[in-house]
């Protein structure tokens, strides 16, 4: 039995019924269409059916990411403080702006350090963005608290983390805009590339607006945009998922449960506290010497990914463009770090595979 680390397949055969994708064509409307419209509603509409935000579908998570910071006005030379340890499109979002990304250490959950965040601050720091990493959200009040005291903005980084709460709120309500990545692996995925910016602000969602598709009708363009729209198909497809979305997050954390129960005490499994709800889009284990239990597991037929092998500042792009707050940790758990096969469609015999595996291996090491 092979164990594939996600299989799109099964996700298609589940949602195939519902998809209708000839209507979308037949309308002949790809760009900027009604269903983007309609998906943008129903984006705001699952975070608050007050009407207290504003949703706008971009080309992809990082552009969501670029998009915020331009309409936040990060010039060149600003400094943004950012976790050492993500994605590399949050650290790259900054540079595109020509601002500097200061690379801040991690806690024991990944997620960034509020007290990490602190020793960061300079007079130049412009705002911070925090990553809820692998669907677990961050110490929001602790951040929130330290960007209000010395006035600076935030940006959810919500690209792995769409369905996880903190005290009772969706991550992605709680700073000035919100980005969301639609990559078919992220728990609520389109067929492609796509993403989202997420406000409470009017003035963010027009500025974002209109970044996103310069407008040629305009007499006078007072700032450089670029295309980078979220398609009228993707987003009917997106609109047909999160239908669904509360059902498919809840699969995602059953399986989760079930493998806490049967590696907690074996290896270090992701924990949630302090009222915070984890979405699990990657379920990451901390083992000693990752890559000899990959490998293990590769023989075995169980795919399994390392998520992240190197702190950030590690890549050439950042040197002499960003600063290192000494990052102990990060350097520690990124050779420790391992993603095992979590997705809703996951089987029951293939998860007790990867679980026998796992604690195979750890008995037999020891």
């Amino acid at each position: 039995m092979k164990i594939p680390f996600i299989d799109l397949k099964r996700e298609y055969k589940f949602f195939k019924k519902d998809l209708k994708i000839d209507k979308f064509l037949e309308k002949g409307d790809y760009i900027l269409g009604k269903e983007l419209e309609l998906f943008e509603e129903d984006f705001s509409q699952f975070f608050s059916s007050n009407g207290n935000f504003y949703s706008i579908g971009v080309n992809s998570g990082t552009d969501a990411l670029i998009l915020a910071l331009k309409a936040l006005k990060v010039k060149e030379g600003d400094e943004i403080i950012t976790p050492s340890f993500s994605y590399i499109s949050t650290a790259l979002a900054i540079l595109k702006l020509k601002a500097k990304p200061v690379f801040v250490d991690i806690k024991e959950d990944y997620n960034i350090s509020p007290k990490e965040i602190k020793k960061a601050i300079s007079k130049k720091t412009k705002g911070i963005i925090i990553v809820h990493l692998f669907g677990l959200p961050c110490d929001l009040e602790e951040i929130i608290d330290i960007k209000n005291r010395y006035g600076l903005f935030l940006i959810e980084d919500c690209c792995q983390s769409f369905g996880a709460k903190y005290k009772d709120r969706y991550c992605g309500s709680f700073g000035e805009i919100s980005c969301f990545s639609f990559y078919p692996t992220k728990n609520l995925s389109c067929f492609g590339d796509g993403g989202l910016c997420l406000t409470k602000s009017f003035y963010f969602y027009k500025k974002i607006k209109e970044l996103r598709n310069p407008d040629l009708k305009k007499e006078i363009i007072d700032d450089l945009g670029f295309n980078s729209r979220l398609d009228t198909i993707q987003a009917g497809i997106l609109r047909v998922k999160l239908k669904k979305i509360k059902f498919l997050l809840r699969k995602r954390r059953e399986i989760a449960q079930i493998y806490n129960q049967n590696l907690n005490s074996y290896l270090t499994c992701p924990k949630e506290e302090n009222g915070k709800i984890h979405a699990y889009n990657i379920y990451t284990i901390r083992v000693n010497n990752n890559k000899k239990l990959k490998d293990y597991l590769d023989k075995k037929g169980i795919e399994t990914k390392i998520y992240y092998p190197y702190p950030l500042y590690y890549h050439p792009i950042f040197k002499n463009n960003s600063k290192v707050i000494e990052c102990k940790r990060v350097e520690k758990f990124s050779k420790q770090v391992l993603s095992l096969p979590l997705y809703p469609f996951l089987k029951l015999s293939e998860i007790k595979k990867v679980i026998k595996e796992v604690r195979s291996y750890i008995k037999n090491k020891d």
